[in-house]
């Protein structure tokens, strides 16, 4: 790719980031805390209360949201990568870049307080559960799987929970991405 091409494809990464910050999803999670609260009285059956954004913000939510996660857009985390280590930029943002990607990927691949079947489950378990079984795209074996999680009692609010939590957290890495791609995209203009 030329350097006009990988300016173009971080300039389409920053056109998706405004699109997330501007999104229904996230006005929601900057406004008021997301979580569940679960209660219980003896004799009566667990209730639980939701506070997330509604079905139609996430779904809007996942569809630029993907831009970033899947690989076939170029603008992807990866595909960006991949750029910073060609750009003719200082090594200082190409070490930002690596190192957020470092954390994120870290955090991504952590355990989540989700265990199921005995089994703990990842963030990025979580994350492309919901997307590729049920959002974004879907996979038969993920779209099966997400149903043999939602079936166990509390699951669902609770594995919900915590995709929504994910999705904050990766939202963070996006922005800062955002604001690193500006000042990399000031810098290689000026050099023209």
């Amino acid at each position: 790719m030329t350097i006009s091409e990988d300016l173009e494809a971080l300039e389409l990464f920053n056109s998706k980031a405004e699109i997330l910050r501007n999104s229904n999803f996230v006005q929601f999670l900057r406004e008021q805390d997301s979580g569940i609260s679960i209660s219980w009285k003896k004799g009566e059956p667990t209730r639980t209360e939701t506070r997330w954004p509604d079905a139609e913000a996430i779904r809007a939510f996942i569809l630029t949201f993907r831009f970033f996660y899947q690989d076939n857009e170029r603008c992807s985390i990866r595909n960006v990568a991949r750029i910073y280590d060609a750009l003719p930029i200082s090594q200082g943002k190409k070490d930002l870049f690596s190192n957020s990607r470092s954390n994120l990927n870290r955090f991504l691949d952590a355990e989540s307080p989700v265990r199921i079947d005995g089994e703990t489950i990842t963030c990025r378990g979580i994350l492309e559960m919901f997307m590729y079984g049920e959002l974004a795209h879907v996979s038969r074996k993920k779209k099966e799987l997400l149903g043999q999680w939602m079936s166990y009692p509390l699951v669902d609010d609770v594995v919900r929970n915590e995709f929504i939590h994910i999705l904050g957290a990766v939202t963070g890495f996006i922005e800062h991405v955002r604001n690193l791609n500006k000042e990399v995209i000031k810098e290689l203009s000026e050099k023209k």
